[in-house]
């Protein structure tokens, strides 16, 4: 399982640790739409450090994981049962 501790072998974005390859092909295989939409917006954190993206095409990255989120969930944080 990916997790945020400091004693692991690999980093993702500069951010999200984990413990072996295992465990990270393990995480791949069973992610969950939460667990992509989070991995998504990290990554485009740490595109935007690295000075990938300008401010128009952040602004468009952002607006775009807003209407995501509000097309999976409802107002309540479920998961949407209406298909995008």
């Amino acid at each position: 399982m990916v997790n945020t501790n400091d004693d692991s072998s690999g980093m993702l974005f500069n951010t999200i640790n984990y413990q072996s390859d295992v465990s990270l092909e393990k995480f791949r295989e069973s992610i969950n739409i939460e667990q992509a939409l989070y991995l998504v917006r990290t990554a485009i954190e740490f595109s935007h450090s690295k000075g990938i993206f300008n401010m128009n095409e952040t602004e468009l990255l952002n607006k775009s994981l807003r209407i995501i989120d509000k097309t999976i969930f409802s107002d309540d944080g479920e998961e949407s049962t209406t298909n995008p």
